[in-house]
């Protein structure tokens, strides 16, 4: 019998595997996220420019990116995009591919994974501010490339594009992979807890 088929919903923005709904990286991680004091219309601003940059660099990687189309106000972050490639030689392997973990049951569409001074490498494509719980997400994503490549681990990190055109490249150390897992396997768990308890 053949493997259950992992299924991703961009409107509902849903995982399903066969006929199981998995959580999301996003969702897992959320008691990590307080974004109470952030206006709806900052969010709403952010995510769109967000998606915007992301829809450019994937546009970019298939070699079908007009430039002058790219939207003014995200025109920077790209231009810090290019200065990224401009400074290290990387090769891309795959972007945004929606994932699943089939050993923990959850799923994730991480950003970027590339080839880099002979280390495969997982990025999360941020804006201006770097957050703290960025390499929990990160631990969560590193997993399910993991299982989807059939590697041994990849290196994580973040990588800012910033407004003002600049980027910033955040690595992450090695020897904190199995303790950035381990808190976000134990975010999981609450998730499968409350999800259990109707909470």
């Amino acid at each position: 019998m053949d493997a259950p088929t992992l299924h991703f919903n961009n409107d509902s923005h849903t995982y399903t595997l066969g006929s199981q709904c998995l959580p999301s990286v996003t969702e897992i991680i959320n008691p990590l996220q307080d974004w109470a004091n952030i206006p709806k219309n900052v969010m709403e601003h952010a995510r769109q420019k967000g998606t915007a940059i992301h829809a450019a660099i994937s546009l970019w990687n298939e070699d079908d990116l007009d430039i002058n189309s790219i939207d003014t106000c995200i025109l920077p972050r790209f231009e810090a995009w290019l200065s990224f490639l401009k400074d290290k030689v990387i090769d891309v392997i795959g972007f945004e591919s929606a994932m699943c973990s089939r050993i923990y049951n959850y799923a994730g569409t991480p950003d970027l994974w590339i080839r880099m001074d002979d280390d495969t490498w997982l990025l999360d494509v941020k804006p201006n501010t770097l957050f703290k719980w960025y390499p929990i997400q990160l631990s969560g994503y590193q997993q399910l490339l993991k299982e989807a490549l059939k590697i041994s681990t990849a290196r994580r990190a973040t990588l800012q594009l910033k407004d003002d055109g600049k980027y910033r490249f955040t690595p992450y150390s090695k020897s904190s992979d199995s303790t950035d897992m381990l808190t976000f396997l134990s975010c999981l768990r609450l998730y499968q807890w409350r999800k259990k308890n109707d909470c």
